[in-house]
């Protein structure tokens, strides 16, 4: 592997890696904080 090629993956996997952080802080902040949030989420409608 040449550096350019070592360096474009690393460079694209942390790309990804920010703005699959950057999606959990949108999910954190657009999550209701009282009662119903992400661990409410699916809503079952079961016996559980």
């Amino acid at each position: 592997m040449s550096y350019n090629a070592t360096r474009t993956i690393f460079c694209f996997a942390t790309d990804r890696f920010r703005l699959f952080i950057h999606g959990i802080d949108n999910l954190e902040a657009l999550s209701p904080r009282h009662g119903s949030g992400v661990t409410h989420w699916p809503p079952s409608h079961g016996p559980e």
